[in-house]
């Protein structure tokens, strides 16, 4: 399992905050006697940073395991729009993310620059067309849920 890049990505994206990894990591605690190091280090982390320092060497592991077959910009993307569909994000923001250079979502071929750049000038005129956009956006919910699913049954007995 790609249990490093997967939190990477869930922590990363804004979905999961401060309290959500230390949570996770702090019920494998409880309920195992060995675990990995990163977990012990992601119950303390205080921030996205900790998390990605406490993930590295595990990341590394994985990498060279070959098995990565998702593309992590897209997870962000579902991740987003699960945020919009869970009233975490406005839909604005949402495109705002998609349009930033900056965030690692606007490298993500799911939608087509142009048309993000159509539907966020449309949003900040006040036009909405929760059809299109659903039909661009709601298919990357399903791997961002898988992902979050491995994460939460990840040593589970």
């Amino acid at each position: 399992m790609l249990i490093a890049h997967y939190l990477n990505v869930v922590v990363s994206s804004g979905y999961w905050q401060k309290e959500q990894w230390q949570a996770w990591a702090d019920e494998l605690i409880v309920s195992h006697d060995e675990l990995e190091d990163f977990v012990y280090d992601i119950s303390v982390a205080e921030d996205e940073s900790e998390v990605g320092a406490a993930l590295r060497e595990q990341w590394y592991m994985e990498v060279f395991d070959g098995s990565n077959n998702f593309y992590i910009e897209e997870i962000v993307v579902g991740y987003y729009y699960l945020m919009f569909k869970e009233g975490r994000m406005s839909l604005l923001e949402l495109f705002e993310r998609l349009t930033n250079d900056d965030d690692i979502s606007s490298s993500s071929t799911a939608v087509e620059w142009e048309e993000r750049e159509h539907i966020f000038n449309e949003l900040r005129r006040g036009v909405i067309n929760t059809e299109r956009i659903d039909e661009l956006l709601a298919p990357l919910i399903k791997p961002a849920k898988e992902q979050l699913e491995a994460i939460l049954s990840y040593m589970k007995v």
